[in-house]
């Protein structure tokens, strides 16, 4: 049965999805396989942990139906949410592991409908929203009346957004000094742990590799770091590199661009992260041309380039610090990508790259 047709309102939704869920969760038994032959099934005193392979599906499975829930509109609903602008699409709410944003029009009403449904949810699911951690963001237009009735509907005393979001800052208006030193920062507190241990070179690589160079990784998808960031982060990788420590000055025996070269051609494979930004961001600007249908795709061009396509879009004023970037990293994606011949419609024949082996 598909979870649309449990209904909305009702509270029988919760029933009939306790029932269900539930039947699951105490039915579950398991065997365990020593030395090719699985031994008899038990049943757990505890039911499902968290590491067991079915959660997941029943965590995925509970968030459809409070989507189902989030996304019904109508006068005895929740708003439609927000958009960024005319042509952009609505959105009521989004989803990431256990995190839920959830965007409606601040009133009393709307407060006291996302209420009904977490507390329909919790009696269907078995998971209850953590108040404690939760916040509520208004905008500048909200008067404190209207704040207060909304804190008071949700029972949530905290009105502001965390300083940063799965490691990337909330408010970013224009890029100023500082704003990404934290990402710096990070590599520095990772690498000054290291530094108590004496490792081998191979040792250190890896370190260096797999835990400090992918601290960034995120930031760099969406933003465009200042040089004197990056800089700073190469001088602590170097550092530790060439003295096992991130405050060494022991000698550096080979510049910075022949460790950065591949391995096949006498270098370290180290990361130039000026270089790994520019390739993020031109990542993130050829997602928007392959998957014209996701949900980021069709709100970047419904805000920048309506009637446009990206590789021709323009900057416009007061246009976020992800679309600058995006704009900004543009002509190296231009450069490595070339249009399939097919109906030959969108193909401009004097300025687009078509021809296999030859770049304009």
């Amino acid at each position: 049965m598909k979870l649309s047709e449990f209904g909305v309102g009702a509270l029988g939704f919760a029933d009939r999805w306790h029932d269900l869920v539930m039947r699951c969760v105490t039915s579950v038994s398991f065997s365990v396989r020593v030395n090719g032959m699985l031994s008899q099934s038990f049943i757990p005193s505890r039911g499902i942990r968290q590491g067991d392979p079915i959660s997941t599906y029943l965590f995925l499975l509970c968030a459809e139906g409070l989507t189902c829930m989030l996304k019904a509109i109508g006068p005895q609903y929740i708003s439609r949410g927000i958009r960024v602008s005319q042509r952009a699409p609505w959105i009521s709410h989004l989803l990431f592991a256990d995190d839920c944003l959830i965007f409606s029009q601040a009133d009393r009403r709307n407060a006291d409908r996302i209420a009904q449904i977490l507390d329909i949810y919790n009696k269907g699911s078995g998971q209850l929203v953590n108040k404690h951690k939760s916040a509520v963001f208004f905008s500048d237009n909200c008067g404190p009346g209207v704040k207060q009735e909304v804190l008071q509907s949700l029972e949530i005393t905290t009105e502001a957004l965390g300083e940063r979001y799965l490691g990337l800052p909330t408010a970013v208006g224009k890029v100023a000094d500082g704003t990404f030193n934290y990402s710096a920062d990070r590599i520095r507190n990772f690498v000054y742990g290291w530094g108590e241990n004496d490792l081998s070179c191979a040792g250190r690589e890896v370190l260096i590799k797999a835990n400090a160079q992918a601290v960034p990784t995120y930031t760099m998808s969406c933003f465009r770091l200042p040089a004197p960031v990056c800089k700073r982060m190469k001088t602590y990788i170097s550092n530790y590199w060439w003295g096992s420590a991130v405050d060494s000055h022991k000698i550096h025996w080979q510049r910075w661009s022949k460790l950065t070269t591949p391995k096949g051609e006498g270098g370290m494979g180290f990361r130039d992260l000026p270089l790994f930004n520019k390739a993020m961001l031109g990542k993130q600007g050829w997602r928007l041309i392959t998957r014209p249908d996701s949900l980021c795709a069709r709100v970047i061009k419904g805000k920048y380039f309506p009637n446009g396509e990206f590789l021709t879009a323009n900057r416009k004023k007061r246009s976020s610090e992800t679309w600058r970037a995006m704009l900004h990293e543009r002509e190296a994606l231009v450069k490595g990508i070339i249009k399939r011949v097919g109906p030959g419609s969108s193909i401009n024949i004097w300025n687009d790259n078509w021809i296999p082996g030859f770049v304009l």
